[in-house]
């Protein structure tokens, strides 16, 4: 091989290194989350950036251990989940306060969603970035679908703990008769309360497409100017991968598919700080 060859062939080398080694711009979609949903990703996140990727985590908590790799945007737009105190709620009717609860999340999807892209500093951010790939905390944040296609950027799904109710039917995968965690059901069901199991998630996701997915798909329209937006149950089944903070050795085993990789326990270290030492007053 001739000197002309080898020089070819050296420069290809290191356009193929270039490339491999160039850091993407990752966007965290964390709109409606609790800092519970922070630390079980965080430790991705840092990972990335260790990487050598541009991570962006869109939340409305801030960490109490900020990564200066990491840029953090906590916009001032509502976020009404915070305005519930779960802990008075359980203490005052019992577990059937959180079912409660969970019957007004999808107004949240809406609202937040409206919150959003009516705040000119946040919808300035939008359209002044870009983003090669989008990871969204599958609980009540679709209106990242709208950014995913404003970006025409691949998306992967992040579910914070145990499969939603409505993954089996947005993502048409089998799911085993198991007590749903929102219904909080004894193992061993009745045949109404296996019923009700069954149907739950039906009802889930036809409110989702028939009632707060047009919303969405609205104000997205609207606001972003996405006249060619696709139907957002289409784009939420066309999701790149699906990652769960769960795991068959914590909860019912699952027939899970390829798509659904369980990551449980990331967060867990072995950096553990000795409790203080506090009198107790008996």
């Amino acid at each position: 091989m001739g000197r002309p060859e080898i020089t070819c062939l050296f420069l290809f080398w290191i356009i193929c290194g270039l490339s491999i080694s160039q850091g993407a711009n990752i966007l965290f979609y964390w709109s409606i989350s609790g800092m519970s949903h922070r630390i079980s990703v965080w430790p991705l996140v840092e990972k990335l950036t260790q990487r050598g990727h541009n991570v962006t985590f869109l939340s409305p908590t801030v960490s109490k251990t900020p990564n200066p790799n990491v840029t953090e945007i906590s916009s001032a737009f509502s976020f009404a989940m915070k305005h519930v105190n779960y802990l008075e709620a359980r203490i005052v009717e019992g577990p059937s306060s959180i079912q409660k609860i969970w019957n007004t999340y999808l107004d949240f999807v809406v609202a937040n969603c409206d919150a959003l892209l009516s705040d000119q500093s946040t919808l300035d951010w939008i359209k002044g970035s870009s983003f090669d790939l989008i990871v969204i905390n599958s609980f009540l944040n679709e209106c990242a679908f709208g950014l995913a296609h404003y970006y025409n950027a691949p998306y992967i799904m992040y579910g914070t703990t145990s499969p939603f109710i409505w993954w089996t039917e947005a993502y048409g995968y089998f799911d085993e008769v198991y007590p749903e965690f929102i219904l909080q059901y004894p193992e061993e069901m009745s045949f109404l309360q296996k019923v009700r199991t069954a149907l739950e998630p039906l009802y889930w996701q036809f409110s989702r497409e028939w009632d707060t997915f047009p919303k969405i798909e609205k104000l997205l329209r609207e606001k972003l100017n996405l006249v060619d937006l696709p139907r957002i149950s289409e784009m939420e089944r066309n999701a790149s991968l699906l990652l769960l903070n769960s795991y068959f050795s914590e909860e019912y085993p699952r027939s899970f598919p390829p798509s659904v990789v369980q990551i449980a326990g990331m967060h867990c270290t072995d950096d553990r700080k000795p409790l203080s030492k506090v009198k107790l007053i008996i």
